[in-house]
């Protein structure tokens, strides 16, 4: 950022990573300070090995942390990321719908929609600093954020739940056309399309790359700090009221039981059965996470 006034604050804050740590069991958090303000941004970070996926326990750490962090007058800011070199959120924990039992489901997806609403909807300030791949609910959860980052490199992003016989529900097929516009949606979500960075950047699915891993969360953290600086009861409510009507339509539709009778069919439970079986073997094949478990 050209200006000091903005640049300066932040390079101090980011010093002080670290300094101040509240971890759960899948969710890391550490804070950065302006000297100039005495306010906070807060760095959430994801650290559910190997790849992030969205199961409910980690749901519930995400939601109870933003949830704090929204009762702190101190902090006016989070930036989502990731613990895991090279993966930001694989998405939905395929395990969750997987043979599925009803009560376990519905708890696990009621808490998925709460996840969205609570970080769709937050009145903080949310920066994506997305540090490698983004599938499905791990794209979702960027789509979320005021404002998306992504680590240049081979890394993909999108919302590809076709790729294992999924429709994304309304409530992530919103998000998206907000973000990107109809057309662009249709063909993404039609193909089950997983974009390059430099792909997500041409239209609109992420805002800005950083070239390297180091310069990721300075960047975003100066994005918060921008953001931040603008009087924050009318930017909140201008957040609200353009995202306010995507949340009040998934109120009115509640999708838990279509979607549990959906994953409850056999052709669907083969298809993920056949999904998980590649993904052990691909895991098998190479110990270390890559691009091809990051992709389903």
């Amino acid at each position: 950022m050209s200006s000091p006034e903005l640049e300066n604050p932040v390079q101090r804050a980011a010093s002080e990573a670290g300094a101040s740590q509240h971890s759960s069991k899948f969710v890391v958090v550490d804070f950065v300070t302006n000297e100039k303000t005495q306010k906070r941004i807060a760095i959430i970070r994801l650290a559910r090995k190997p790849v992030n996926s969205l199961n409910t326990e980690l749901i519930a750490d995400l939601s109870r942390t933003v949830q704090t962090l929204e009762k702190d007058d101190t902090v006016t800011a989070f930036v989502l990321t990731s613990t895991i070199p090279g993966i930001f959120s694989a998405g939905l924990d395929l395990m969750e719908m997987h043979q599925v039992d009803k009560p376990k489901f519905f708890t696990f997806w009621t808490s998925l929609r709460r996840l969205f609403e609570i970080l769709f909807l937050s009145p903080l300030v949310s920066v994506a600093a997305i540090s490698g791949h983004s599938p499905a609910g791990g794209c979702l959860l960027a789509l979320t954020c005021d404002y998306r980052i992504m680590l240049d490199g081979k890394y993909t992003i999108g919302l590809n739940e076709v790729a294992i016989g999924l429709v994304a529900p309304q409530w992530f097929i919103d998000p998206l056309v907000l973000t990107v516009g109809h057309r662009q949606a249709e063909k993404l979500l039609e193909l089950g399309s997983l974009l390059s960075v430099s792909e997500a950047l041409r239209i609109g699915l992420i805002d800005e790359l950083a070239e390297r891993e180091a310069d990721l969360l300075p960047k975003a953290l100066a994005t918060a700090h921008k953001y931040s600086s603008v009087p924050a009861a009318a930017r909140a409510q201008s957040k609200a009221a353009l995202r306010q009507p995507v949340v009040e339509s998934m109120r009115r539709h509640d999708d838990t039981q279509d979607v549990f009778q959906f994953m409850s069919t056999p052709a669907f439970q083969a298809n993920l059965g056949q999904v998980l079986a590649r993904l052990s073997a691909a895991s098998a094949a190479k110990p270390k996470t890559g691009p091809t478990q990051a992709k389903l």
